[in-house]
Parts: C-alpha cells; structure tokens; sequence
C-alpha cells in the first residue's frame, strides 16, 4: 500500500521526468495509464488485475522515481537509457492486462458493474 500510495502522490514528478527526455516521452501515455490503473487498484474501482501486473507497474515506475540509477540521470545522451529499458519491459509484461484497464476505463457500464 505505501508504494501505492508513493507512486500516486509522485504522480507529476513522474510525468514531467517522461516528458523531460526523448527515450522516455513514447512512454508517458502508457505509464500515466499504469498510474490511474494504481490510483482504481488502490481506492478498490478497479481489481480485475493479477498481482504480477501490479508489481511489475510498480517496480517501473518506483525505477523511474528513483533517484539512484544504474546509469545516473544526468549523464548526457545515455542517462535514460536504463529508465527507458525497465519501463519497457514492465508495460511488455502488463500489456494484455492494461489493455483490460483501458477498455474498462472507457466503457461506463463496465465501471458500474464492478462497483
């Protein structure tokens, strides 16, 4: 619960360092996404989902908040790279599952049934 609520609180920060570098802007609609799909998760709209997906949406975007990198931020051209490639293989693996979300996002109905 702490790093749901963490991930929610940090939910600008996370935008903005997306959007403040090439590698990472492609990912900003998927992993806002991923937040609203935490955000449902946690105030219970939302638990059609497999723990798994949860963790691993987690550990992307805590790698993303986190200021302690493999390969440190700051560095010119390749700082990113490896927030680039861990928020990668994090949507490759929840893919399917945030593409419930979004189809339930978007379907009205579908919100009503599950409340």
């Amino acid at each position: 619960d702490a790093d749901f609520e963490y991930i929610i609180e940090e939910e600008d920060k996370i935008k903005e360092k997306l959007q403040e570098s090439r590698s990472l802007t492609r990912f900003t609609k998927d992993a806002m996404l991923l937040i609203h799909l935490i955000k449902d998760y946690y105030q219970g709209n939302y638990r059609n989902i497999p723990y798994k997906t949860l963790s691993a949406g987690v550990i992307g975007l805590l790698y993303i908040l986190n200021p302690i990198d493999i390969i440190p931020d700051f560095i010119p051209l390749i700082g990113y790279i490896d927030d680039a490639l861990v928020i990668t293989l994090c949507l490759k693996l929840i893919e399917k599952d945030l593409q419930k979300y979004q189809a339930w996002k978007q379907n009205p109905e579908q919100q009503q049934k599950s409340i």
